[in-house]
Formats: structure tokens, sequence, C-alpha cells
């Protein structure tokens, strides 16, 4: 199962409910790509203590938005933000501290400090940070405050939360194993695009996990979902399925295309395949130069069965 991780660094502009026609004209001037204007606008706005607009002066350091991208700058002004109460500059914020930006020094206990801030207003994306800040602990405890960040974030539909609450239920980690449940939140993934969920629900299929018995038509059909987005590992399933011929119909051409265009991303397998297709004039003219070629490719990366490949080819 493949888990997604990465710290999420909210990076929209923040609109305004509040009537100040200054703000409203530095919205316009941003949908308008006029960035150096609103910059100024939004600055001034800032300095007079709207926290709207010191996260987003705060985001424009970042990002470089009609100004140069100064850290320490973005920083300062997420931190005033901050600790205005703005559950998104607060999210921002935690990202910093982990990151170590902004001329600060990596501090997990601000990180977090600042994530359970901002998840404690309900702000989905801390949540998810909180939970995977928990979920590369591997003590008990640890992961299931994990499990318990994630829930609240799927619940609002993070897709990369989605996908780890499903990969936690399982494995059985911070909660109960629950394979209908991971299937479901599987689902959940696969169905709005993410070539990750679509993977593992695949797998899923193909395996017979949470579901009666296995069902070989849709694992074909969310793999090969998955690859068509461009899933490296999806892309080395289906070549294989269409190679072996198992639970779809051989197709030595498909499977050649396939396990060549992941030879070129230095994959050794796929470098094995390759050259074995050539040598083996199998869904491709044979050509004994690239053969070699492509095994001699995936010797160096380790492969055993290129180097004996090797040994009996001259």
């Amino acid at each position: 199962m493949k888990k997604l991780f990465l710290i999420i660094f909210l990076s929209t502009l923040l609109l305004s409910s509040v009537a100040n026609k200054s703000f409203k004209s530095a919205v316009k001037d941003v949908v308008q790509n006029k960035y150096k204007i609103a910059f100024n606008k939004f600055h001034d706005l800032a300095k007079d203590g709207n926290v709207i607009a010191q996260y987003n002066v705060g985001l424009m350091y970042y990002k470089g938005l009609g100004t140069k991208v100064d850290k320490k700058l973005s920083y300062y002004w997420y931190k005033k933000s901050a600790v205005g109460g703005n559950k998104k500059a607060q999210n921002n914020l935690g990202s910093m501290y982990e990151k170590g930006e902004g001329e600060q020094k990596v501090d997990l206990r601000k990180a977090t400090y600042w994530y359970r801030k901002s998840a404690k207003q309900n702000y989905a994306l801390a949540q998810l940070n909180l939970g995977m800040h928990y979920d590369g602990d591997l003590k008990e405890k640890n992961s299931k405050e994990a499990f318990q960040w994630y829930l609240k974030a799927a619940n609002q539909n993070v897709v990369i939360a989605q996908n780890n609450l499903a990969h936690m239920y399982f494995f059985g980690r911070g909660t109960t194993k629950d394979l209908k449940k991971a299937l479901y939140w599987f689902k959940r993934t696969a169905q709005v695009g993410n070539e990750i969920g679509q993977f593992n629900l695949a797998l899923m299929y193909y395996s017979g996990d949470g579901i009666p018995e296995k069902d070989y038509e849709k694992a074909a059909y969310w793999m090969n979902k998955s690859a068509i987005s461009g899933f490296d590992e999806a892309q080395m399933k289906m070549a294989d399925f269409y190679r072996v011929g198992n639970i779809i119909d051989q197709n030595f051409k498909e499977a050649f295309f396939l396990y060549r265009k992941l030879a070129i991303k230095n994959n050794a397998k796929a470098q094995y395949y390759t050259g074995y297709f050539y040598y083996n004039a199998m869904g491709v003219k044979k050509d004994i130069k690239k053969a070699k070629y492509w095994m001699k490719k995936a010797s160096e990366n380790k492969y055993k069965k290129a180097k004996e490949f090797l040994k009996n080819v001259r």
C-alpha cells in the first residue's frame, strides 16, 4: 500500500468578508494580476492589524508575488496573522517551523503547536499536517493521534488524508484493522482521480481484500486508470499484466511500451524486460544491440536476472 506524505502549504490569497474598500481594491488587483499594486495595498492593511491582509502579505513574500521572495518577512507576517488567530496563517507558520524556513531552525515542537492551533479551528489541511506529523512516529500512542486527525481531514474531503486513513485501516495502525473501511476510503480517493488511491484500490481488488472474492476486472480497470495518470508503480503492474496475460489479454506491444517508458526512468526491472523483449522480438522488432544495452543498464542497477542473462549471451 502506498501512502502520501507532504507538508501542505496553503498558497491561495484569502479574501476578507470585512467591507473594506482598500481590501476589495487589492483583491481586484490580484484578479487582474497586478500583484505589485495589490501587495502595497495589503501591506498597508497588514500594518493596520488586518489579520487576513497579514496572511496575504506573508504569502506574497513567500511566493514572490508583487515583491521579491523573502522568507524572513514571510515568517514575520505569518506569525502576526497566526497570533491574531488566523487558522491558515497558523498552518503555514507550522510548515515554516517544520521545514526550518524564514531563518528559523527546524522546530517540530513549535510546528506541532501551530498545526494544532489551526487544526482545532477545524482547518482540514492543518489536520492533515498534524496527522502526518504523528504518523511519522511508530509509537502506538502517536499512531492513534495520527488516525484521529486523518479522520477529521478525510471527512472534509482532503484526498491525501483519505488515502492515509485507508492505509491505517488496511494495516490496523492507530485503529482496528478494517479492510472494508480501507476499501471505502481508497475508493473515495480513486473516484476523484488520485492515482495512488487508484493503485491501492486496484491492489485490493486483485488480492480480494475487503471484498467477498477477487475482482480482476476492477483491478485492471483501476490499475490502468492509475497508470494513465502517470503513476510508475501502476505502469509496472500493467506492464506485468500485459506480459503475463493472467487477468487481461496478453499484449506484448503494450507491455513493451510501458516497460520502455519506465526503463528510461532508470527502473531496473523495466530495463531488464525492455532488453528481454528486444532480444526475443516480443512486441517489438528483434534488436540484439538494444537488448544488450538495456540488459547492461539493468545489471548496473543490480538486477540479478540481467546479470545472468548477460553471462549466457555473447
